[in-house]
C-alpha cells in the first residue's frame, strides 16, 4: 500500500500549505479586484522604462501601504507561490481524491502516476492547493490526471481559476515592485526633467 494510502483522513485535513482564508479572500472579487488593479498599476509604476523619480518613490510608498494594510495576506502568498514540494504534491492529491469514494486498490497505482505527473508540471504550493480544491468543490466524480494538469494550467478553461492564479501572482510581486522601484532610485534609472532635477 503506498504512503498516500495510507494517510487518515484526520492526519490530512488541515494540513494544506495554502490557508482556505487566503483562498476565500482571492476568490472574493470585491476585496481581490480593486488590491489587483492596485498592484498591476504598481508593477507600470516600478517597472516601465520612462519613470520619473516621483512615480517611483510613489510606487515604493503604494507597495510599502498595500502590504502593511494587508499584511497577513502578503505573508501568506510568500509561502504559497513558492514551488511545491513532493510532499505538498502528495498531500493535497491526498485530501483530492480522498474526497472520492472508490477502490483502494486502483487509487494505489493511480496516485502514484497522477503525483509524478503533477510534480513534473513544477506548480507552486498556491497552484496545486487552488486547482485540487477547485476540483473537490466541482467534480462528481475523481478527476482524470489530465483534468488535474488542465486545473493547474495558466491557461485552464476554468475562468475562477485563472482569476485566481493572476490574482495571486500580482500581490505576491509587491514586494518585487517595492525592490524594483528602490534600486532604480539608488543608481538613478528615471527621467530627469527641469522640474524634477
Amino acid at each position: 500500500m503506498s504512503k498516500i494510502t495510507r494517510l487518515s483522513n484526520s492526519q490530512i485535513a488541515g494540513t494544506s500549505h495554502v490557508s482556505s482564508t487566503l483562498l476565500g479572500a482571492l476568490e472574493d472579487r470585491e476585496f481581490a479586484a480593486p488590491l489587483v488593479k492596485e498592484c498591476g498599476f504598481l508593477d507600470w509604476m516600478a517597472t516601465a522604462q520612462h519613470q520619473s523619480r516621483q512615480h517611483l518613490e510613489e510606487a515604493i510608498t503604494t507597495g510599502e501601504a498595500l502590504m502593511a494594510e494587508h499584511p497577513w495576506l502578503f505573508e501568506q502568498l510568500q509561502s504559497a507561490c513558492a514551488p511545491a514540494t513532493i510532499d505538498d504534491a502528495r498531500r493535497e492529491l491526498a485530501i483530492l481524491y480522498m474526497a472520492y469514494p472508490g477502490k483502494e486498490a486502483s487509487l494505489s497505482s493511480f496516485m502514484h502516476i497522477v503525483l509524478a505527473d503533477v510534480v513534473d508540471a513544477r506548480a507552486s504550493r498556491f497552484v496545486l492547493a487552488a486547482s485540487c480544491r477547485r476540483l473537490r468543490h466541482t467534480l462528481k466524480f475523481r478527476p482524470s490526471i489530465a483534468e488535474v494538469l488542465q486545473a493547474m494550467s495558466p491557461t485552464t478553461d476554468d475562468a475562477a481559476l485563472r482569476w485566481l492564479y493572476h490574482a495571486a501572482g500580482q500581490i505576491a510581486a509587491v514586494s518585487g515592485f517595492v525592490a524594483t522601484a528602490r534600486k532604480r532610485l539608488v543608481v538613478g534609472d528615471y527621467t530627469r526633467s527641469d522640474r524634477n532635477g
